[in-house]
């Protein structure tokens, strides 16, 4: 870290260092051995190296800070407030709100403002703060004329050690999902889906393949695609596409910078829709395997998605405490449900469109109804003892049950979210959907084990 002192040091010493120099010359030269040239090399060098301290920040410097600190938020795959620090030209272009930045002016320069907390909002978003040596590395750079440069990349190459596992691995079940026809059962784990016969629980196929473990699946309205997402944390997303009557890989999607823990089929069975740790939302067509278009406004990880039945409209839930709804054609954000207190681990929209439900870390089941331009809280309850891991709507959509990190299953009536029964469990659920004919719920847990109530 330089320091920004140093330049009024330097130039004290300039004229103490010219006095010097006679008197090392003169009448101290029997203390300097190597005699007079050798002495005023020395003072050279302290003059340099005291000069050397006064060198503003570079870009460079800045850009260290911004890689480690903002790229969550002003990348250029996310851009909040339309801002991008990941390269020289788009930190130039600024945000929303204009320039970030005045050449030599750092008390007029909003980027400082807003780190220093002196505009709203302060900045990073998530309440930490950049160090002083951070901040006063910022405010230097600017002041000496924020001279751009090339940008520090967040680099996402790790080498990671392959660690093989000593005893045989738990199938364990991170999602589950019906095939429409109530026929099959899909079970999502590490690296593989596994299909099983929901009346004897035998494994019938395994779908295998996938970059790592299987965090959200989902059947297409016809039943003929099963589609299965995850992907490796802080390098990428991926889809796969299966044809389940004949147990075939058809499409791969990729598109994410991090693991996607939502997915859902358009109803029209076309496109899909993904929810990504990297806070985006996305569309992506079936067919052509390409990115239709991204849905960005959450500033967290994003960890839930759905369609409501008519296709028109999307529906996420983030860890920003936020559930938003999508006009899915456009992309543009309709309105924003924001009385959770906590993050949002998971939502369910009603078989009529009309209501969703969403739940989390503030252990409370709340449900909305949709309107055109604003969402209206119907109820909220706190339901669970811990952060809740899954919802799911009875096909009639008379009853909810919930998951929960404190080891039970619950149903709720939907109408006013009275409780009707509370199961306990021996592990955590996160495989949670009624059978379609509605006579019945799978349960599957973190332990790999799986049930079928009643």
């Amino acid at each position: 870290m330089k320091s920004a002192s140093a330049g009024p040091v330097a130039q004290a010493l300039l004229p103490a260092a010219s006095a010097l120099l006679p008197t090392f010359g003169e009448k101290r030269s029997h203390e300097c051995e190597r005699g007079r040239h050798e002495c005023l090399r020395h003072i050279g060098l302290l003059l340099l190296s005291t000069l050397s301290l006064s060198a503003a920040p570079t870009y460079k410097d800045v850009s260290s800070i911004f890689a480690a600190r903002c790229y969550g938020c002003h990348a250029a795959a996310v851009k909040m407030g339309s801002l991008n620090l990941q390269t020289w030209d788009g930190f130039q272009e600024g945000g929303t709100h204009g320039k970030i930045v005045v050449p030599g002016k750092s008390a007029e320069s909003r980027l400082y403002l807003l780190i220093t907390g002196k505009e709203m909002p302060a900045m990073p978003m998530d309440g930490s703060k950049l160090s002083p040596e951070q901040i006063e590395t910022i405010r230097a750079w600017i002041d000496a004329g924020a001279v751009g440069g090339v940008s520090i990349e967040k680099s996402s190459d790790a080498s990671l050690p392959k660690i093989e596992p000593k005893v045989p691995i738990k199938p364990q079940i991170f999602d589950l999902a019906y095939s429409p026809d109530g026929k099959l059962l899909a079970l999502a784990g590490y690296q593989e889906v596994r299909l099983v016969d929901p009346a004897t629980k035998q494994e019938l196929a395994a779908l295998k393949g996938h970059a790592g473990t299987v965090r959200s699946i989902a059947f297409s309205r016809d039943g003929k695609l099963l589609a299965a997402a995850g992907g490796l944390p802080a390098r990428s997303g991926e889809v796969l596409i299966w044809d389940v009557e004949q147990r075939k890989l058809l499409h791969t999607m990729r598109g994410h910078s991090d693991c996607i823990y939502g997915v859902a089929f358009s109803p029209d069975g076309q496109s899909i829709a993904t929810a990504s740790y990297d806070k985006l939302v996305k569309l992506f067509d079936i067919a052509s395997e390409k990115e239709i278009r991204t849905y960005k406004d959450h500033i967290d990880a994003v960890y839930a998605v759905a369609f409501t039945p008519d296709g028109q409209r999307l529906v996420s839930g983030a860890a920003d405490r936020t559930i938003k709804i999508w006009n899915v054609a456009t992309g543009e954000r309709l309105y924003t449900l924001s009385e959770p207190q906590d993050g949002i681990n998971t939502i369910a929209v009603d078989p009529t469109g009309k209501f969703v439900a969403a739940a989390g870390l503030d252990k409370s089941i709340r449900i909305w109804s949709l309107g055109e331009k604003e969402g209206t809280l119907l109820h909220s309850q706190i339901a669970h003892e811990d952060a809740i891991l899954r919802l799911a709507w009875s096909p009639d959509g008379s009853e909810l049950i919930s998951s929960s990190a404190d080891r039970t299953v619950k149903v709720f009536r939907a109408g006013d979210l009275t409780e009707l029964h509370s199961f306990p469990e021996p592990d955590w659920v996160y495989g949670l959907q009624f059978a379609p004919n509605g006579k019945s719920f799978a349960i599957g847990r973190f332990d790999g084990t799986l049930t079928i109530t009643p």
